[in-house]
């Protein structure tokens, strides 16, 4: 039995680490592309932006806005904030530079997730305010009153449970050994 929870826990930490270090290194390959598009070499970064744009809103990168002025006739300049995720990919060059930063970010993201994975203390944490960390994940405001509350509620309810199995440990092995054998047998 305990065997098994090792083995779970490590195929829990290999996950983690694998699925955030894939998504790194992906978004690594779609910024080199970006940068080969910018050198006028043979690319076209476009096949991917789906793509692109799906791993930075599942590492959180917010879309940012940049002012561009171009020239519009008559001596007149045209000036505009663009979104740089909607108008990716751009040779723009304040385009360019928020691509460049929302690139950065989402591999910083990533990176600090993998490097989780194999920190004993962000286990610890998330098994200690597990609750909180609920919350933050169905995307909660936590500046909310009701955020606050619910921690309180969840957090209480939380370890009163784990006070509670921590009590009866042993009827609980005792009563899943029995579960199991009578569905095997």
């Amino acid at each position: 039995m305990i065997r098994n929870v090792i083995i779970g826990i490590a195929a829990i930490i290999i996950y983690k680490f694998l699925v955030n270090l894939i998504k790194c290194l992906k978004l690594k390959k779609f910024q080199n592309e970006y940068l080969d598009f910018l050198a006028k070499k043979n690319v076209n970064p476009s096949l991917h932006k789906n793509e692109i744009m799906q791993l930075l809103k599942d590492a959180d990168v917010q879309d940012v806005s940049s002012t561009i002025s171009q020239p519009s006739g008559y001596g007149m300049i045209a000036t505009q904030n663009a979104s740089v995720m909607t108008n990716y990919p751009s040779s723009i060059l304040p385009l360019v530079k928020g691509m460049m930063e929302l690139f950065d970010n989402g591999i910083g993201e990533y990176k600090k997730r993998y490097m989780e994975a194999l920190s004993p203390l962000y286990w610890i944490d998330l098994i200690v305010f597990f609750p909180k960390h609920l919350l933050e994940y169905i995307k909660i405001d936590k500046e909310k009153y009701s955020f606050k509350i619910l921690n309180i509620v969840l957090t209480f309810s939380y370890w009163l449970f784990m006070f509670l199995i921590t009590l009866a440990k042993d009827e609980i092995v005792d009563y899943v050994g029995r579960l199991l054998r009578a569905k095997s047998g």
